[in-house]
């Protein structure tokens, strides 16, 4: 469950974790502007692309929520992975949430917009940090010819 209990700046601290299904599928848990989300971790990928959890989980914050984090991940008394995050410069709670265009409409220049023009597409500041925050290549695999 994430918290956002204060720190002495009086800013909100929000914390992202890292737990587990009864199937043993990993998820992430965030508190996104004051609604709780949750984002799985696929094992198969992170196990083809050589990449740990807690990287994927960086990864899905930055791109899905606009965040980072900013302690490292840390066990808690009930084995979850805890990190405290903030907000990355240039946020856009628009690319975050979605925005209200239709599919006909003029549309914007937030991310993931259904009507973005060629002009218009992704060019927020927030849309610029979700795109960079794409996936890892998979590993090239040598192949022999006989």
């Amino acid at each position: 469950m994430s918290d956002t209990s204060t720190t002495r700046d009086d800013q909100p601290r929000i914390t992202a974790n890292i737990e587990v299904t009864a199937h043993g599928t990993p998820y992430l848990s965030v508190n996104i502007d004051g609604e709780k989300v949750t984002f799985e971790i696929n094992p198969h990928f992170l196990k083809l692309r050589g990449q740990s959890t807690t990287d994927e989980a960086a990864r899905l914050l930055k791109k899905h929520a606009g965040y980072e984090p900013v302690t490292g991940w840390n066990t808690d008394e009930t084995g979850r992975l805890t990190a405290t995050v903030a907000e990355l410069t240039g946020r856009c709670t628009t690319c975050v949430h979605g925005c209200d265009c239709g599919i006909d409409g003029p549309g914007c220049d937030h991310y993931k917009c259904p009507a973005a023009t060629a002009e218009t597409a992704n060019t927020c500041d927030g849309a610029a940090l979700a795109l960079t925050a794409k996936r890892p290549p998979y590993p090239r695999r040598r192949y022999s010819r006989r």
